[in-house]
């Protein structure tokens, strides 16, 4: 008799952690609705993300035919700069001026 109720403890314990892996999954999944607009694409596209240090970043994002240079930390979220799609300079160009005007303050 206690073999059975072993058996089951086991069965109802994986029932919850498969339940629980697949609530994870489709809020991973389903989560980010509401950043698409009606045709289904993403209105808001991370380009590309440089890490400055352990929690300061760059990131390049697209969003409606602009392309916006960010600064994330966890302080604040800063405006970087801001181009129009057709006419955004390369991300890896961004960085290195950046860089570059970076050396010439002490």
């Amino acid at each position: 008799m206690e073999y059975v109720d072993w058996v089951s403890f086991v069965l109802s314990f994986l029932f919850v952690i498969a339940l629980l892996g697949a609530t994870l999954w489709g809020l991973k999944r389903f989560g980010r609705m509401q950043l698409q607009d009606r045709s289904g694409q993403s209105s808001i596209k991370v380009i590309d993300t440089f890490s400055l240090g352990a929690r300061q970043r760059i990131i390049l994002v697209e969003a409606d035919n602009q392309r916006i240079l960010v600064g994330v930390s966890p302080q604040a979220i800063s405006g970087l700069g801001q181009w129009p799609k057709d006419q955004a300079p390369e991300f890896s160009d961004l960085l290195r001026d950046a860089g570059d005007s970076a050396e010439h303050f002490p």
